[in-house]
């Protein structure tokens, strides 16, 4: 499902991932991925990997494209994305959280469609990367980035972001100048905002984390439609009101 969202690691003060991603980007999808990922990486290790990462010019990512084929008309056949996707799988939106593993170990999980046409997971080995595309300005329009998990390794914390957000937003995005305009009604929508804060050791030691979590998701939203049922009811009667009120 095109469920856009950014994956992002920060260390020594300083965003040095920050990885769009165009699919499954609620907490069952990538959020499943990011919360596995932490569970079994090794801190140290993966710290000195993300220090080694850094990000390459617009004009670097557009070569990789041209190397596989693809010219200057923006379109590109499927034949071409798939030899950019496999030879170049940082620079894709396809991607998404698989990042992580990809910096770590070079590992990726992705499904595939076999010859019988079924989908099936599995797993492809590159060289780690070290190369990345610097995609943090997507948090500052929560109208389409729906969700953002970052990995805070300085204080071995996961910070999960949410979008949608009309409101003065929270965390480490919170000083971005919003790019995402209005709602339908004339709401601005601001960049997104942290929704909720987990640590390392509270992943590792708890494989209930991502189910809770999904759980308090699930309840605030439930009570937001219940609130929203609320408001139309009220806004009904007091319509019927002034109806029969008499002239």
């Amino acid at each position: 499902m095109g469920t856009r969202h950014l994956t992002c690691v920060a260390i020594d003060g300083e965003l040095k991932v920050a990885q769009y991603g165009q699919w499954d980007g609620y907490l069952k999808g990538q959020g499943e991925t990011v919360i596995n990922f932490i569970r079994k990486m090794n801190v140290k290790k993966f710290a000195e990997a993300v220090r080694e990462c850094r990000f390459v010019s617009e004009a670097v990512i557009k070569k990789t494209w041209t190397d596989c084929g693809a010219d200057d008309s923006g379109m590109v056949n499927m034949d071409i994305s798939d030899k950019h996707r496999n030879l170049y799988p940082a620079f894709s939106r396809d991607t998404c959280a698989g990042i992580l593993g990809l910096i770590y170990d070079g590992k990726e999980k992705r499904s595939v469609r076999t010859e019988k046409g079924e989908w099936k997971n599995k797993t492809f080995t590159h060289k780690p990367v070290r190369e990345l595309d610097d995609q943090r300005s997507f948090a500052s329009d929560s109208l389409f980035c729906e969700w953002a998990y970052v990995v805070d390794m300085d204080n071995e914390m996961l910070e999960i972001y949410q979008g949608f957000n009309y409101d003065k937003p929270k965390g480490r995005f919170a000083q971005m100048r919003p790019t995402g305009g209005k709602s339908s009604k004339g709401r601005n929508f601001q960049a997104i905002s942290l929704w909720q804060t987990v640590a390392f050791a509270q992943i590792k030691n708890d494989k209930a984390t991502l189910a809770w979590l999904i759980e308090i998701h699930e309840a605030e939203e439930k009570k937001k439609e219940e609130e929203a049922e609320v408001k139309q009811a009220k806004a009904k009667i007091a319509k019927v009101k002034a109806l029969k009120a008499p002239l």
